[in-house]
């Protein structure tokens, strides 16, 4: 936004990751092409980077910190809180600019135009003397113009003749059925996962809201922040003085995102809330975008946005070997929103592509650190000619995931009938993306930005193909499956949730997902390679055979096909709930091996183990000891009949086999009313029967009026110990 109208609270800008380490640029502090820019078309934008925001004294910084706490939004809170994963909720970067600094620039006479604490900038317009001037303030960092941005121009055909009042074409979707299934999210929707409640930011060109597509009754799209930064007003729609075409590319993807129009089209993310920023003047009269662009995203984002989406590129006066992550300014824009953890979407151009691997056709931002790169593909998957390809500067693949972005279905952008028409580019593929990321928001509100990357590139069809994204650096991992991200993450076609309650997985931060995928997602560590998470306590051993001794087993071979004996599978049985097998033998230490686990009826468990096939097996013995989960926890939740003496606890707990418990519950001395968790009157402990345990249980008992009195909380917690224990079995 413009310096007179104050941006509030701004985010952390880029924290650059451990596989790509960050640079300095020998440059001059007044960049060559200011000189050429003011030549070429007169006063003219630049960008003026601070050195500092001078907080070196502490009792300053504090303050600085503290006022920047003060003017997050409520919304902007609550995201940082669940899915930022820097130290805090607010840092240096997030503190106003200097204000001596900023007042030293206006000095020189130029004009104001925006402000951005992320990346500790203004721009401002004015002639090459007064930026020459401003060059030489010592708190300039340096002075480089504002560069241009570029709309990826849509291929659009002939609009899709409506259907007759009350008929439909065969579905709820409609005509965006099939780009929708692509890539996996009417499955969320199936589960109810829509985005209700996700707020979506789009940067574009403006958006005409008149479709009624946009107005069905009861569910009329929902805008709850937008702003022009071209015209420095608070309508993004069309406007007087606006270019004839100016609103047309931003309302496409407002469509394809938010529609609703059930027979007709549908969006991807038809129940989210969205922030529009109109920030892209399409007659290209002057370079202005790139400032209004890094200004939008932070009024996205100061607003509460949950995700960001934008199918515009800036490559005027940039180079391929400038998409490194850490140069471009709106690229710097988009690393400090997903710092915050706030994801961002990108398209990755229209340009085309190659099979050389060394070339790139990239625009930024797409070559933004954790920016989620879309290519567009047709509706049989294959990759479209314009697709732009990578790598980045720094060699990471770009794009990364791939969409329809071949005769795209979406409103008419000049109708405000039910009229529907296809358009073709990564503009289209792009927001079809943040629609799968808003389901999964939806889904799981606390997934941080990595995770969800990592979830959405392991599902790729060409990653679960190869194991790797493509090399040429055109497909990336290829076409998501939001579904799988969002509930399979093992992939092997059963939900987390079913996996890990049967046994098959293990949760043992008790955070709803597999603990092999919280590593693989970066969300826990595993520094000693035993595919348990660091902050877990690991599984204590128990020891095959008496006490003090391991007795050796010869393993049954397997070998398919027939051949040398090398590999094999080993199926075990306890008492104990085993949930890895530590193997050892001379020459061989493959430490703790996981497998299918599964609890029979009688209380045993199973575990089935492969043993690889560079281990040469044939006459080897092997030392088996099994790892058990043997420490027990318990929570008693309290139900009780209103008005009544008289209660029913519930118990529930994951025991060990023929393993007994007895349960004590706190209980008030007297019937004085208290709140919930005031436990100043507990004491003593509620009677419960004795219960033996082969797995997960749970069990109730009906109180005395003695024991339970009215006032007791719903909500008050106890504790379950073990009575007694069968020995420690063999495995």
């Amino acid at each position: 936004m413009r310096i007179a109208a104050a941006l509030a609270v701004l985010v952390a800008p880029f924290l650059v990751p451990t596989t790509a380490q960050q640079t300095t640029r020998a440059t001059p502090r007044l960049h060559p092409d200011m000189e050429r820019v003011i030549a070429e078309i007169g006063p003219a934008k630049g960008w003026v980077f601070f050195t500092d925001k001078n907080l070196e004294a502490e009792q300053r910084r504090v303050a600085a910190l503290d006022d920047a706490r003060a003017h997050l939004s409520p919304r902007a809170i609550e995201r940082r809180r669940d899915r930022r994963v820097l130290p805090g909720l607010v840092d240096e970067r997030d503190a106003d600019l200097a204000p001596a600094y900023v007042e030293a620039v206006l000095a020189t006479g130029v004009e104001p135009v925006v402000e951005s604490r992320w990346l500790n900038a203004i721009s401002v317009r004015g002639t090459l003397e007064q930026f020459r001037r401003i060059a030489e303030l010592p708190c300039v960092a340096r002075v480089e113009p504002v560069r241009r941005g570029r709309i990826l121009e849509p291929c659009e055909p002939a609009p899709v003749a409506p259907v007759a009042a009350g008929a439909a074409r065969g579905s709820f979707y409609g005509l965006s059925e099939a780009q929708l299934q692509q890539i996996g999210i009417t499955d969320l929707h199936a589960r109810g996962y829509t985005a209700n409640g996700i707020v979506v930011g789009i940067l574009d060109t403006g958006f005409h809201r008149g479709h009624e597509a946009f107005n069905q009754s009861g569910h009329v799209v929902d805008v709850i922040a937008e702003h022009d930064f071209i015209n420095n007003d608070g309508n993004t729609d069309i406007q007087g003085g606006d270019d004839g075409g100016q609103h047309v590319h931003g309302t496409y993807i407002l469509g394809t995102l938010g529609a609703y129009l059930p027979g007709e089209l549908v969006g991807g993310a038809y129940d989210a809330s969205f922030i529009l920023c109109k920030t892209e003047d399409v007659t290209n009269e002057y370079q202005q975008e790139e400032d209004f662009y890094a200004a939008g995203i932070e009024f996205i984002e100061n607003n509460g946005g949950d995700l960001a989406t934008s199918s515009l590129g800036y490559i005027d006066w940039y180079t391929q070997s400038d998409l490194d992550g850490q140069t471009a300014v709106t690229t710097l824009a988009v690393n400090a929103a997903t710092d915050n953890g706030m994801p961002c979407v990108t398209a990755a151009g229209n340009f085309g592509h190659d099979t050389n691997p060394a070339t790139s056709t990239l625009i930024a931002p797409a070559d933004a650190l954790e920016v989620i790169t879309a290519g567009a593909v047709d509706s049989a998957g294959v990759i479209a000619s314009f697709s732009s390809d990578g790598p980045t500067a720094d060699v990471r693949p770009k794009p990364e995931l791939l969409a329809t972005g071949v005769s795209t279905a979406t409103v008419c952008a000049n109708s405000d009938s039910n009229c529907t028409t296809f358009v073709s580019g990564t503009s289209l593929s792009t927001p079809l993306l943040a629609g799968v990321v808003a389901c999964l928001l939806d889904a799981h509100p606390t997934f941080t930005v990595g995770q969800l990357r990592a979830r959405l590139l392991r599902t790729g069809n060409y990653f679960e193909a190869n194991g790797t994204f493509d090399p040429q650096y055109v497909l990336g991992y290829g076409i998501p499956d939001a579904d799988q991200a969002g509930f399979d993450c093992n992939g092997n076609g059963l939900d987390d949730a079913l996996d890990i309650a049967q046994g098959t997985e293990f949760d043992c931060n008790g955070n709803g997902f597999p603990d092999r995928c919280d590593i693989a997602d970066g969300i826990s560590l595993d520094a000693d390679g035993d595919h348990w998470p660091d902050e877990c306590p690991r599984p204590k051993l128990a020891t095959k055979g008496p006490p003090g001794g391991i007795r050796t087993v010869e393993l049954p071979l397997v070998a398919v096909p027939p051949g040398p004996r090398v590999g094999g599978r080993l199926l075990l049985s306890s008492e104990l709930p085993i949930v890895a097998v530590e193997v050892r033998s001379e020459g061989v230490d493959l430490g703790l091996v996981r497998g299918p686990r599964t609890t029979l009826a009688d209380g045993r468990t199973t575990l089935e183990i492969a043993l690889p096939d560079s281990v040469e097996l044939a006459g080897r013995t092997l030392e088996l000891r099994g790892a058990a989960r043997d420490s027990v926890t318990g929570g008693v939740r309290w139900t009780y009949a209103a008005g009544g003496r008289r209660g029913r606890a519930l118990a529930r707990l994951r025991g060990h086999g023929r393993t007994q418990y007895s349960f004590s519950a706190p209980r008030r001395r007297s019937a004085s009313p208290a709140t919930a968790g005031d436990d100043q009157n507990m004491s003593s402990s509620l009677p419960w029967p004795r219960i033996s345990s082969s797995g997960p249980t749970r069990t109730t008992a009906d109180l005395p009026s003695s024991s339970i009195s009215t006032s007791l909380s719903p909500t008050m917690t106890g504790e379950a110990a073990i009575v007694d224990s069968s020995p420690t079995r063999s495995l």
